[in-house]
């Protein structure tokens, strides 16, 4: 068996544990990988990682990057979620695609030849609730909060159907 067949049975025999965690806004790297390595999961989604009104700085996603490969995980940084991978998968792993900020990830791997899984860790759109009212002529944060679901939702729809056509199996979480 060359190395490449190896992972691939192996994912096959192991199947595969995932996870998504709401951080708060309390994001710690070290926390993260506790909870892959207690709960034995390979793929981790974390959402709400810093709060709304800030990003990441370089430094810190440097640093999440290397403390995820020192403890042999993989790591994909959006503004809205994390996804941190286990690296015995990534033999299997193919590629990742962000969109509508990290509300949506896709991730596929290839389990055996020609055959495919996609997870998709999908943060939604909060609900209305503790907001100040706000001025009459200022834009109705329901309207907002209801464009980015249909966005999030025709998204999905897209992604749904390109799937089909690649007979992949699919996993949906969030």
């Amino acid at each position: 068996l060359n190395r490449d067949n190896l992972s691939k049975i192996f994912l096959q025999l192991r199947g595969i544990s995932v996870g998504n965690f709401n951080m708060n806004c309390n994001f710690r790297v070290e926390a993260a990988i506790e909870i892959m390595i207690q709960y034995k999961l390979a793929i981790l989604a974390v959402q709400e990682h810093t709060p709304w009104n800030r990003e990441l700085l370089e430094g810190e996603i440097k640093a999440i990057e290397r403390h995820c490969d020192h403890w042999g995980y993989l790591v994909t940084i959006s503004q809205l979620q994390i996804l941190i991978i286990d690296k015995q998968l990534k033999a299997c792993h193919r590629e990742n695609t962000i969109y509508e900020d990290g509300r949506i990830i896709t991730s596929r791997f290839e389990i055996s030849e020609n055959n495919f899984v996609t997870f998709i860790p999908v943060y939604g759109v909060p609900h209305s609730g503790g907001e100040k009212l706000q001025n009459l002529f200022a834009e109705n944060p329901e309207d907002i909060r209801m464009q980015k679901l249909r966005k999030v939702r025709d998204q999905l729809c897209n992604i749904r159907k390109a799937l089909k056509q690649t007979n992949d199996i699919v996993y949906v979480f969030g």
